[in-house]
């Protein structure tokens, strides 16, 4: 009845004001009604000691009706155990919410804590290039060509110093990418056209999570990274889909993988196909360390005369960094 009445008292203001005085446009705008509706209650949320209580006491009144049902009825308690007796994996939610958690987690599990340090010569070392930024200092550093050749280049050399081979990965940023939403939620900050006079912000390298800045970041990179190499040693440094490559006429060919976590596994798996033995895989991303555990089996077993040991994540106190040798 409130209703109606509201309607209809608006509908003779707005008859007089706009048809009859014409004291008002025709375009003025409505004032809106802010008029009660009808609402469902509000859910009460259950604290998780109660929810974890009462999923308990339906478990002990569902198991009691069914082993009622199987001592009257022929029934094999083993079959009966077998089925869940929930409509979720408990493992996996919790009362139908799916469980939270950090994937750096996984390292404390997967690591093992008694496993002997890998030796420091290797064949050839995979570095996830993100790694390696958030690795290495810039103080003193004042362009982007100062970081090349005086802080990323020769911690290239260092590590050619113990290795035949080096493998810097990047990741590829599309345009058109499925995660293209996502990044744009994660990346902050100003937006900077990396190129080799530009000067390095403040904040390097925690700025290199927008993704917009980490898209251009590897190209003046990439290109010094491969020069003036030591004799009978390789770098092979992707770029977008190609890999540019120096110190051996062995060539990789073009890869489409947009993340540089599968990526690390092509420039593996190249590496062992020419030949290398022992690797080493430099990464910050939880991601790579579980993708190398499931293809280790494939690897061991397609190459078994690499000295391929179990994969383990050694985790360093000065940054956040996982060694997978394999």
């Amino acid at each position: 009845m409130e209703f109606r009445l509201t309607v209809f008292k608006q509908y003779e203001t707005y008859k007089k004001s706009v048809l009859t005085d014409a004291t008002h446009s025709i375009h003025d705008p409505i004032k809106k009604n802010k008029l009660p509706l009808f609402r469902s209650p509000t859910p009460k949320t259950k604290s998780k000691q109660v929810g974890q209580v009462s999923m308990l006491k339906d478990d002990v009144a569902l198991f009691s009706r069914l082993y009622i049902v199987t001592q009257h009825r022929d029934g094999d308690l083993d079959t009966f155990f077998k089925h869940e007796n929930h409509p979720y994996p408990p493992s996996l939610a919790e009362r139908g919410k799916l469980r939270q958690g950090k994937k750096s987690d996984l390292t404390n599990i997967l690591a093992q804590k008694t496993q002997e340090e890998p030796s420091g010569s290797f064949d050839v070392r995979v570095l996830d290039g993100a790694a390696v930024v958030h690795l290495l200092p810039v103080t003193g550093i004042t362009t982007f060509d100062d970081y090349a050749s005086g802080v990323f280049v020769p911690h290239i050399m260092r590590q050619l110093e113990t290795s035949m081979r080096v493998d810097v990965v990047w990741d590829r940023y599309l345009d058109n990418s499925i995660k293209e939403s996502t990044r744009e939620k994660t990346g902050k900050g100003v937006r900077r056209k990396v190129a080799g006079q530009t000067k390095v912000p403040g904040n390097w390298p925690d700025s290199c999570v927008t993704h917009k800045q980490g898209r251009t970041l590897p190209v003046p990179i990439r290109e010094d990274c491969i020069h003036y190499l030591p004799r009978r040693k390789a770098v092979f440094a992707t770029s977008g889909a190609s890999v540019v490559c120096s110190g051996t006429d062995h060539s990789m060919p073009p890869c489409d993988h947009e993340e540089a976590d599968t990526r690390i596994v092509v420039h593996l798996q190249d590496a062992l196909e020419s030949g290398c033995t022992t690797c080493l895989v430099r990464t910050v991303d939880t991601d790579v360390l579980v993708i190398l555990i499931g293809k280790y089996h494939f690897l061991a077993s397609k190459y078994p005369s690499a000295d391929i040991g179990s994969p383990s994540a050694v985790a360093r106190t000065s940054f956040s960094t996982h060694q997978c040798h394999l």
